[in-house]
């Protein structure tokens, strides 16, 4: 494996045995870690491996996950959704690709983001609520694109307004707005 450097100093990582960093818990005795003494950032290592279960944590990073996972773990834990469908959901949420959702990559303001979206997670059909920071610069340059489109002839009269109402909800309600309208068009019909 190469060398692990942190993220704090710079300084190379130490791989060390669970008792340096939880001389207390013995079940934890033979996991391995890679630590950075000097800031006391630590992180485990996949079972059998020395390679590291995410990035090197301080104690502020750790606070921080641990309210993270208490916030998301549930959603998952109590069968609300399988671990899977939960992350592709959280994934989602956070606006990121699936493979880069990992908690253990995650910095304090991922933490925050992933402690705020899990607060604020609310079934599919509930109407979205509008940003708080809507994206009007995005707004008015993709209808001046659409405009252009249409004025050189490469949209037709129908598409336009289509195209403009699609970004003003984007624009006001994010992504969200899409996820909603989604799951009001897949609900069964009474």
């Amino acid at each position: 494996m190469a060398e692990l450097l942190c993220p704090y100093c710079g300084k190379p990582a130490q791989l060390v045995g669970g008792d340096i960093i939880y001389p207390h818990r013995e079940d934890l005795h033979e996991k391995k870690f890679w630590m950075c003494h000097p800031c006391n950032a630590y992180v485990g290592c996949h079972p059998g491996t020395e390679n590291p279960l995410g990035r090197l944590a301080d104690a502020e990073l750790r606070r921080a996950k641990m309210a993270a996972h208490a916030a998301f773990d549930p959603i998952w834990k109590e069968g609300e959704l399988s671990r899977k469908e939960a992350y592709a959901w959280l994934a989602l949420a956070l606006n990121m690709s699936p493979d880069d959702c990992h908690m253990g990559m995650f910095d304090v303001n991922w933490c925050q983001r992933v402690i705020e979206v899990c607060q604020n997670r609310r079934s599919p059909l509930e109407p979205p609520k509008p940003l708080a920071n809507p994206d009007w610069s995005r707004l008015i340059k993709v209808c001046q694109e659409r405009v252009t489109e249409y004025v050189e002839g490469n949209t037709c009269d129908s598409e336009l307004p289509h195209y403009i109402y699609e970004e003003a909800m984007r624009a006001v309600y994010g992504q969200d707005f899409w996820k909603w309208t989604n799951a009001l068009a897949r609900r069964p019909r009474a």
